[in-house]
């Protein structure tokens, strides 16, 4: 009777866990609607203020001009961007240059691990279920 009694506690908490899960992913689906929506909306806004500054720059000079002083700044901030992620990804490399062998010897492994989950999931899946079932057990 015990075992029964814990397979359908089990069968309850793991479709809890899919309840929750399906309620997670729909926020999560939401708020990537909502981010694109709103990039969609910044971008027409942008292209409206481009739009204001190419008229008013054009008024004051000639229309080359006006186009060359636009084009120069996208440029200098997109290099500016670039520096900024080129120099970044320097001190995460740095980092983990400098980080210590036990450290180095447990992201080789979480890395083997991911590799080993990705080709074949279901003993991975079952393995770190029965482990949580065993450590999750009180101590006689």
């Amino acid at each position: 009777m015990g075992r029964i009694l814990r397979s359908l506690f089990i069968t309850h908490a793991l479709a809890r866990g899919a309840d929750g899960i399906k309620v997670t992913l729909r926020r999560t689906m939401q708020r990537a609607v909502l981010a694109m929506v709103g990039l969609g909306l910044a971008l027409v806004g942008c292209g409206f203020i481009l739009a204001a500054a190419y008229i008013k720059l054009s008024a004051l000079l000639d229309p080359i001009s006006a186009c060359l002083i636009i084009g120069g700044t996208f440029l200098v901030g997109g290099a500016a961007f670039l520096l900024a992620l080129r120099a970044g990804s320097r001190t995460e490399r740095r980092r983990f240059e400098d980080a210590s062998p036990i450290m180095t010897t447990m992201l080789d492994i979480g890395q083997d691990l991911g590799a080993a989950a990705s080709r074949n999931p279901g003993p991975l899946l079952a393995a770190a279920f029965l482990a949580g079932l065993f450590l999750s057990r009180p101590r006689r």
